[in-house]
């Protein structure tokens, strides 16, 4: 037979309601039928995504709606069997049973804050044992009388909210780390590099100036090499924030100059291979592109043991390309810990944030590759 199953507390099959059948709630009600009203109530719950309960003033399950089972995994008749406590983990359970106790308290001291319902963000226990975030609508059901009968909770799945939500967290928390590393970084070369050689050359000044006719030129030679040696760390340091040919010359000419320093310093071989990079790039994607090689060639150097890398970039009407490919050690991208590698969550994060692609493929004895695809168009609002 086709329609509606309504089920009772034990969960039994008490009504079939038909397709097309009518209740006359008006007339139902009028007369008291309190077995109509459960009726078109669970009506209502059947067709509803979100998680309906009710309980007595003792907190035991009334009714629970069918929709339990994709949202928690249990069966209703499993949820009318289990304790409030089974169903939500002890913080969640402590701010149910706050909100319950106040709502008590409001009507001892003959308040009409009853009547207001309670939105609370609760964890559910699903029957795997996983959790699940809903923010729940509580509401005290009331008798002919106004007092207390019991409780009314609606129940909307946010667990995809709350992962985006505690991302987001971690994600902000991450970045201020970063910039934190950068700021110390930054410290230390000003005040051991720059400092040290700045102290130096006043040393030589202040001994020309005390003695001009003693050993002045060569104070003045050493002088010069301190000097050169400070302008040549100033356009390294300037190199390694942000490097202005990037700007002026582009993606495609930078590169090469980035690849013959790496092959300079650790006799790496580079292998570069391009496509439609002769058109001009969008600041932020190449600025992108320009991280991801580099951070991926840093990790190349520091742990793959590799002799060799391609790196391939290559553009389509929408998106660059990028794909570092090397022949070393490899890895199990698997067995990696989540959050222990701090570069390969900056370029993840760093692609992602321009609405990008980023991925990892690599096995141990096999070498590594990182894909990322970055679009020439990033929509930061969302529309």
């Amino acid at each position: 037979m086709n329609g509606i199953p309504i089920f009772n507390r034990g969960s039994e099959r008490e009504h079939q309601l038909a397709e097309g059948e009518m209740i006359d709630t008006k007339h139902k009600l009028a007369g008291g039928s309190l077995r109509e009203a459960k009726m078109l109530y669970r009506l209502l719950s059947k067709n509803m995504r979100d998680v309906i309960w009710t309980m007595d003033m003792s907190l035991r399950f009334i009714y629970v709606s069918p929709s339990v089972s994709p949202t928690l995994g249990y069966t209703v008749k499993e949820i009318m069997a289990m304790t409030l406590s089974e169903l939500l983990p002890p913080p969640s359970h402590d701010i149910f049973m706050k909100a319950f106790e106040e709502g008590l308290a409001v009507v001892e001291l003959g308040q009409k804050g009853l009547r207001k319902s309670r939105i609370l963000e609760l964890e559910l226990v699903h029957k795997d044992s996983s959790i699940v975030w809903a923010e729940c609508k509580m509401t005290f059901l009331r008798d002919s009388d106004g007092n207390p009968a019991g409780i009314l909770v609606v129940a909307h799945d946010i667990t995809e909210y709350k992962k985006a939500e505690q991302e987001l967290r971690a994600l902000s928390h991450r970045l201020v780390e970063t910039l934190e590393n950068e700021r110390q970084f930054l410290a230390r070369e000003l005040h051991d590099e720059f400092g040290q050689s700045l102290t130096v050359l006043k040393l030589l000044l202040d001994t020309s100036k005390l003695s001009p006719t003693t050993n002045n030129c060569t104070n003045l030679d050493e002088a010069k090499v301190v000097i050169k040696e400070l302008m040549s760390r100033v356009r390294e340091l300037s190199l390694a924030l942000h490097p202005s040919m990037l700007d002026d010359l582009g993606l495609r000419t930078t590169l090469p100059w980035l690849f013959q320093r790496y092959s300079a310093h650790t006799k790496l071989h580079i292998k570069f291979e391009d496509a439609g990079l002769d058109k001009p790039l969008p600041s932020h994607v190449a600025t992108a592109a320009y991280r991801i090689v580099k951070e991926s060639l840093t990790n190349v150097v520091h742990h793959a043991n590799a002799s060799e890398v391609i790196v391939r970039i290559w553009t389509d009407r929408s998106t660059l390309h990028i794909q570092v490919e090397d022949n070393g050690e490899g890895f199990d991208v698997n067995a990696l810990p989540i959050g222990t590698s701090i570069s390969l969550n900056g370029m993840r994060e760093r692609v992602l944030l321009l609405g990008g692609n980023f991925t990892i493929e690599s096995k141990l004895g096999t070498g590594t590759t990182v894909k990322a695809e970055v679009p020439f168009h990033v929509n930061l609002t969302g529309d």
